[in-house]
């Protein structure tokens, strides 16, 4: 049920610290009034099984707040630059 961009927008997220947009940044910030205001009709639709996926899929130190998802994004960043 989940679209298939979104999943997609999300797995480049976890596995590279790409940000996603501003819907998805909006969930993972734990932040639903954005979220809903921010949300496409399909992904309106999928929202619990959104939240759902998160929770169960994405390692919690990626979500919850705008914090975790910015020191998340910069996980990824500080990596690049010791390489």
């Amino acid at each position: 049920m989940i679209p298939q961009y979104t999943l997609e927008s999300l797995t480049r997220y976890v596995e590279h610290g790409i940000p996603p947009g501003s819907f998805l940044c909006a969930v993972l910030e734990n932040n639903l009034f954005s979220a809903v205001n921010r949300a496409d009709k399909a992904n309106l639709a999928a929202l619990p099984e959104i939240v759902k996926y998160i929770y169960n899929e994405v390692p919690s130190a990626a979500w919850g707040n705008s914090k975790s998802v910015s020191d998340y994004i910069e996980s990824f960043r500080t990596k690049e630059c010791s390489l």
